[in-house]
């Protein structure tokens, strides 16, 4: 190959350490050719290692666990009984006046009907599971708690008499940082990974914007 499709080759993940390189007639592997090391920056690596471990998502999956059995909870006489959506929701005053503050973060785990848990927990299937196998389960429980959060602020001041239930704000959190690395990083993301990135991610994170203010 020439030495542009084996840089190429080594910003994309196609070419790992061990990939045996011919060098002067004699076949030693990757990373021992000194463009090896000039080639992988410390987030490329990162990112390399992270996918090629592909630990268990279990920050995703327990979040889809808790949201769909709360779910069945409220669908339920038991869900009546527990009275979830009078604790939990995202309600302005019992946030700011009684200091109820777990309901910036349980509004997620609600949802109104079949249809608004289907989606949004798609969502968080696909973008969670992609973000935590690239970049961790702390990245993802960090992204997650912070866009939910942030979406409850904004329930609070722009719609500030209506309680809202939903993990949407956690969807356009996953979506949005999606989008940011694979346009940011597409070249050094791992070519299996892309499909859930960059422009991919952005689309979806529009059509979920319009489909909310519709």
């Amino acid at each position: 190959m020439t030495v542009e499709e084996f840089e190429a080759g080594v910003r994309t993940g196609v070419i790992v350490p061990e990939t045996p390189v011919e060098v002067d007639g004699a076949w030693i592997a990757a990373r021992e050719w000194p463009t090896w090391g000039a080639l992988r920056t410390s987030t490329e690596a990162q990112l390399h290692a992270l996918w090629k471990r592909r630990s268990v998502p279990w920050v995703t999956a327990l979040t889809l666990g808790v949201i769909i059995q709360v779910f069945r909870l409220e669908i339920t006489k038991t869900g009546t009984t527990l009275g979830l959506l009078d604790h939990l929701s995202r309600d302005t005053t019992g946030i700011l006046e009684r200091g109820e503050g777990w309901r910036v973060l349980t509004y997620a785990l609600l949802h109104a009907d079949p249809n608004h848990i289907l989606s949004n927990a798609a969502a968080v299937a696909v973008a969670g599971w992609a973000l935590e196998t690239l970049i961790g389960h702390r990245g993802v429980l960090a992204i997650l708690a912070t866009s939910i959060a942030a979406g409850a602020t904004l329930g609070m001041l722009f719609s500030p008499e209506v309680p809202s239930v939903g993990i949407s704000g956690g969807d356009f959190g996953l979506l949005g940082a999606c989008a940011v690395l694979g346009l940011r990083y597409f070249d050094i993301i791992p070519v299996a990974a892309r499909a859930a990135f960059g422009t991919t991610a952005a689309l979806f994170t529009l059509w979920a914007f319009i489909g909310g203010i519709t």
